[in-house]
């Protein structure tokens, strides 16, 4: 199993003398949806139709309802679109969601890395990958691609080839960059209520694509895998523009100040490390460094997410938080950041 964040119940274990835990590890809204009373007979009752929830969504999203595959969860459909086409080259980002290469790794398909666009761009064009895996914007480098680099994308694609787009973070984008091209037959689209929602315990998902490859996904998923209580939510959730707009004015102000105090922590050698997405900062360096400020913060109940390795260079990511939570934050942070300056004066940064 990867390693994921939300691991709460492993951190307690480890330092049982913590009784308030703060869990910035996901990079889930502190917000969530708030959910309504759940008539008796939606908890009864075998799902039946969900074209109430893909009306909705399709709302939401912007696309046609009829390209609209709810699912419990995008992970569902990141575990089961490899086994929906025959073996090949994939190609997959070095930063990233993990699960996308060990889905297609346990499929049978071949990896390969890009760092960034003009390397997938690259590799598409000259065949040396079929598909190619997206994650934008990324997690948990934070970087986005426009329509236009993702058009490029598609134009270098081979035929046969798809083009997944893992659009988990999406949500305080509109329009969708990917959704703009969403008749193409060889895009796949993934979205999640879990991050913007702050819903993740729903497991409700979508998978966006042409006729085909939906039927095809579908065939394989398990009858009734998306629970009634979900679909009933879910359509009210993607049709609240109110709380949607409300939820948007928290998370400006709370990324900003969340940059603005990491960056007024970190020590000069370690900024060009840090990075922002729409939910999260993360800081990119050098892997004992993290990894020790990292276990830190836990041993003082700040859970972060601390990221394995990849070419010499490791990430931490910051989830958002309240304001009830910000002076806690900041004063672990203030606590232990010392331990990325003796990394500086070493010169052990990359």
């Amino acid at each position: 199993m990867l390693n994921h964040g939300g691991k709460l119940a492993e951190a307690q274990q480890r330092y049982p003398q913590q009784r308030e835990w703060l869990d910035l590890s996901t990079g889930i809204a502190p917000w969530s949806w708030p959910v309504p009373e759940i008539p008796a007979a939606v908890w009864q009752r075998l799902p039946e139709s969900d074209a109430a929830l893909r009306t909705a969504a399709a709302g939401f999203y912007g696309c046609d309802a009829e390209r609209l595959l709810p699912v419990a969860g995008s992970q569902v459909a990141i575990e089961t679109l490899p086994g929906c086409v025959p073996g090949a080259t994939v190609a997959v980002p070095l930063w990233g969601y993990g699960e996308h290469r060990h889905c297609w790794q346990k499929q049978g398909h071949s990896l390969v890395f890009y760092r960034n666009f003009p390397e997938l761009l690259q590799l598409l064009r000259t065949g040396a990958a079929l598909h190619a895996v997206a994650i934008n914007p990324n997690n948990p480098a934070g970087s986005h691609w426009s329509c236009r680099q993702l058009q490029l994308c598609l134009e270098a694609l081979a035929p046969d080839g798809l083009l997944v787009v893992d659009e988990a973070f999406a949500d305080l984008q509109h329009p969708s960059p990917a959704l703009q091209m969403e008749h193409d037959p060889r895009l796949v689209v993934l979205r999640s209520v879990g991050k913007f929602f702050g819903m993740a315990g729903l497991r409700l998902g979508f998978v966006i694509a042409t006729a085909p490859l939906r039927d095809a996904l579908q065939a394989r998923l398990p009858h009734w895998g998306v629970s009634h209580p979900a679909l009933w939510l879910g359509e009210r959730m993607l049709a609240d523009s109110e709380w949607q707009r409300q939820q948007r004015q928290r998370i400006d102000p709370a990324l900003q100040w969340l940059e603005d105090i990491v960056r007024q922590l970190l020590p000069a050698s370690w900024q060009g490390g840090l990075q922002s997405g729409p939910l999260f900062v993360s800081l990119f360096g050098d892997p004992c460094s993290l990894q020790e400020f990292a276990e830190a913060c836990m041993a003082d109940g700040v859970l972060l997410r601390y990221f394995a390795p990849q070419e010499n260079r490791s990430c931490v990511r910051i989830g958002l938080c309240d304001e009830a939570h910000r002076a806690r934050l900041q004063s672990v942070l203030e606590k232990h950041v010392a331990l990325l300056q003796v990394a500086a004066k070493n010169n052990c940064c990359r």
